[in-house]
């Protein structure tokens, strides 16, 4: 019931309905990566919340992440994600001993060891780890949704990450729904692609004290 008690949610139908679809889709296998922008305080955050509730009453798994302002190590926004699908999907030790430059607890958390991957440089290391979490996501076969907020404060590991993905959630039934302050986000955030761009403007004064 807690999901479904919430204040009146309106003005937003038309971006609503959008979410709405790209979720119907993932529901059936047919994936998507969709971007919501906007300025400070537009409702971004109110529109994901909107669209998580929504997954939950349709039985998908959802995960959360959030950028941050705090400086911290590769990939921090994905370690949630990470150690959610590695509970529910087999991993190899070779794997968890890849995936611990995501999440170091891995170990701990699945109560296996990790076996050490053979050095690389660093450029085929990163394609080894991409590799990896592509596959995690590959083994999905519920559907999953994956709330990626506020991206313009994510390090640049992470977002080549989310770029790596879109070409493979198409074809599973995952979700992953990003949104970032558009005014403060980089070239790379406002290049990476995207099956749908949402972007939300200032609601018309007479709705905002509503939606508020």
């Amino acid at each position: 019931e807690s999901f479904l008690v919430a204040a009146q949610f309106i003005g937003r139908e038309a971006e609503m309905q959008r979410l709405a679809g790209a979720l119907t889709a993932a529901l059936t296998g047919q994936g998507s990566v969709v971007m919501v922008s906007g300025e400070s305080g537009v409702g971004k955050t109110r529109l994901t919340s909107e669209l998580r509730t929504m997954a939950l009453v349709n039985s998908a798994k959802v995960v959360s992440t959030q950028g941050s302002t705090e400086k911290g190590r590769s990939y921090q926004l994905w370690a949630p994600i990470v150690r959610t699908l590695s509970l529910e999907n087999p991993l190899t030790g070779e794997e968890i001993g890849v995936l611990r430059d995501i999440a170091p607890d891995l170990e701990s958390l699945l109560g296996r060891p990790a076996v050490p991957p053979p050095a690389r440089s660093p450029q085929a290391a990163k394609v080894r780890l991409h590799s990896t979490v592509e596959a995690l996501f590959r083994r999905q076969t519920t559907p999953l949704v994956v709330l990626l907020e506020d991206l313009q404060w994510a390090e640049m590991e992470s977002l080549e990450l989310l770029e790596r993905l879109y070409s493979v959630v198409s074809q599973l039934p995952v979700l992953l729904l990003g949104n970032y302050r558009e005014d403060e986000a980089n070239e790379t955030l406002r290049s990476l692609p995207a099956h749908d761009m949402v972007r939300l403007k200032r609601l018309d004064r007479s709705l905002s004290l509503i939606h508020i």
